[in-house]
């Protein structure tokens, strides 16, 4: 038998995601729903084990920082307050700790359909696109 956890979420994050999903709608910025948050809640996974409630990852092509980076003021008006700017994400934090996560992609030299994003100085978890994008 099958068993489901739950995860409330809390108003707190969901006016996050507005804001976030409000600035990439504006600056017309594709995103991903990566790990985090929406792993934890999509995969039912135990909030104490590899599973995060309080950060969530929306993956960004690499092409869109300049964007981010040149309106990062609409964030910043919001509260939000920048984490990390590095080559390979870009973080922000509330003032209650949440913190929002922008890994970026990279396109593979060899395939077009093929993604990745770097970590820690590395290429890591390639994967396929099936669909054009």
């Amino acid at each position: 038998m099958n068993q489901y956890k739950t995860h409330e979420v809390s108003d707190d994050l969901l006016k996050i995601i507005d804001d976030f999903l409000d600035f990439f709608e504006k600056l017309k910025i594709d995103y991903w729903l990566g790990g985090g948050l929406f792993q934890c809640i999509t995969l039912n996974k135990d909030p104490n084990r590899n599973c995060s409630l309080h950060d969530i990852d929306f993956h960004i092509w690499i092409k869109d920082k300049k964007k981010i980076d040149s309106n990062r003021k609409l964030l910043l008006a919001k509260g939000y307050k920048i984490l990390q700017d590095l080559y390979r994400k870009t973080a922000f934090i509330t003032d209650h700790g949440k913190r929002i996560e922008f890994p970026y992609l990279y396109p593979s030299e060899r395939d077009k359909r093929l993604v990745y994003f770097l970590g820690h100085g590395k290429k890591n978890c390639p994967f396929m696109i099936n669909q054009d994008i």
